[in-house]
């Protein structure tokens, strides 16, 4: 909390050291995200996972009959594997590809989870998507021995990095970082072709209302000041009169209007 409040006293100006530019803020707010999931993460990975009933919210005690039937299928998930094996598996697979997938048995007498087996991600064929929340995900279709068969979501359990244009499939890390890569370069073209040759009108040439300008007039005073001053760094900061109590009126634009730019950098976290 100390942490939370120091941050959003600089970035309000309550502090002693005020962050001046949009990039310094951002930056901090990247460490400050950074540092709460390392705490998030380290503080979930301390919690004791418990057992309780559907129907009544109550915990299952160790000393309950059925815990051991329960917590079985978490020590020995099925007669091949450990699940420190199981894990690491898991942790390899989405470090590759952003997917992991594991199918659940059931008892078929008791209806409980009786084995949990990993899927190969290379037979992984498809989401099967519905188009309500109710049905967010209909099934996962694999390619096992040449006939796709097709699992209820009830039966899978589906790890995976979220993709950004659909949180239902997977982005491995080398996807995520090529998509930062990607928007960083655009944007660096996009913030350069900006302020070089943007495709609004960076000033305005006016006139006294006394001063009446012609169509024909008007496009030559264009043309000509297209050719004083556009083109290369060799027709910057050239200086020109202007007659006839012209002034020019400039269109500004401040950085801060282009500050979504160092958004990209928040894609890793």
């Amino acid at each position: 909390w100390a942490e939370l409040h120091a941050f959003f006293d600089q970035m309000g100006g309550y502090g002693t050291e005020k962050k001046s530019t949009i990039r310094e803020q951002l930056n901090e707010y990247r460490s400050w995200i950074h540092i709460c999931c390392n705490v998030i993460y380290r503080r979930v990975s301390e919690i004791e996972w418990k057992y309780y009933r559907i129907d009544t919210d109550e915990e299952v005690k160790k000393r309950n009959r059925i815990y051991s039937a329960i917590n079985r299928i978490f020590v020995d998930p099925n007669p091949w594997l450990e699940m420190r094996f199981m894990m690491q598996y898991l942790q390899l697979s989405l470090d590759l590809t952003g997917m992991a997938f594991l199918l659940r048995e059931d008892d078929p007498v008791f209806g409980t989870p009786l084995r949990l087996w990993p899927l190969r991600v290379s037979t992984f064929y498809k989401i099967v998507k519905g188009d309500t929340l109710r049905d967010w995900i209909k099934g996962f279709t694999f390619n096992i021995n040449g006939s796709y068969v097709t699992y209820s979501p009830d039966n899978i359990l589906y790890f995976h990095y979220p993709d950004v244009d659909d949180p239902r499939d997977a982005a491995s890390p080398i996807k995520s970082q090529a998509y930062s890569i990607d928007i960083d370069h655009y944007l660096e073209a996009y913030e350069s072709s900006f302020f070089k040759n943007s495709a609004r009108p960076d000033f305005a040439i006016t006139y006294p209302e006394s001063v009446q300008i012609e169509e024909d007039d008007g496009k030559r005073i264009i043309t000509e000041w297209k050719k004083r001053f556009s083109g290369g760094e060799e027709q910057w900061h050239q200086a020109t009169i202007l007659d006839q109590g012209a002034k020019i009126e400039k269109m500004t634009v401040q950085n801060d209007d282009l500050a979504l730019t160092w958004l990209a950098q928040w894609s890793a976290d």
